[in-house]
């Protein structure tokens, strides 16, 4: 499994934070994370919610195989994340609908509360919400957050007021980058405690197949003398 983020912006107020990644790229300075064993012992050292990272992670495979690519596709992750306001909302648990998608007609869903789509499967879900990304102004197009807002905003995907909605993706987006951040730290520590252990392991190994040194054999010899003239006082 993996993830990981271009991290050059975080923290400049000039610049809008990129969308969450979890694509491995050639220049990320450490290993992929090969199991969940493995995950939650490097999310032990650190408050890192391994079940939010997941959840996370799951929506952006499903909206990658969709065809949703980067840089909309961390925006997308992010838009979840707010919409179900950070995976605890109905639409998430209940509804197979992580990002407030109305009921149109849309395959394999039916009408739920308040005009929202229930959807059979998160596949369903995913096709559709591809679908949303992809039709009129094209947010799967945008170059920046501020334009996929703007997109969403043209399609009349949501009814609040942009600069508000653009908030809440920015702050689901920086939780995210966050989450990422903390888990990729975490892992160069569990990697370099791992190693160090290794290393140590190793060293007492090859020092126990030495055998007993020189001086190891004087101090055996010392105490058999010792022991003799005790018993034989």
């Amino acid at each position: 499994m993996g993830h990981w983020l271009d991290y050059s912006t975080v923290g400049k107020s000039n610049k809008l934070p990129e969308g969450v990644n979890f694509d491995w790229n050639k220049d990320t300075p450490v290993k992929p994370i090969k199991n969940q064993i493995q995950l939650k012992n490097v999310a032990l050292q650190k408050t890192v919610d391994v079940p939010k990272y997941n959840i996370a992670h799951n929506i952006y495979l499903l909206l990658q195989a969709e065809g949703i690519q980067q840089p909309a596709l961390g925006y997308a992750v992010a838009q979840c994340y707010a919409e179900t306001e950070g995976w605890t909302n109905n639409g998430y648990k209940r509804y197979n609908n992580a990002s407030g998608i109305k009921f149109a007609g849309q395959r394999n869903a039916r009408l739920g509360p308040n005009g929202y789509a229930i959807f059979d499967t998160w596949k369903d879900w995913a096709h559709a919400m591809a679908h949303e990304l992809t039709k009129g102004a094209n947010p799967s197009g945008a170059a920046s957050m501020v334009d996929y807002n703007n997109r969403l905003h043209a399609n009349g995907y949501y009814e609040e007021d942009p600069a508000v909605y653009l908030r809440e993706l920015q702050t689901a987006n920086k939780r995210l980058l966050k989450m990422t951040h903390d888990l990729d730290t975490n892992y160069n520590n569990y990697q370099n405690k791992a190693e160090k252990d290794k290393a140590e392991k190793d060293a007492a190994k090859a020092k126990s197949k030495d055998g007993i040194p020189w001086w190891g054999w004087g101090l055996i010899g010392l105490s058999g003398v010792y022991l003799y003239n005790r018993i034989t006082e």
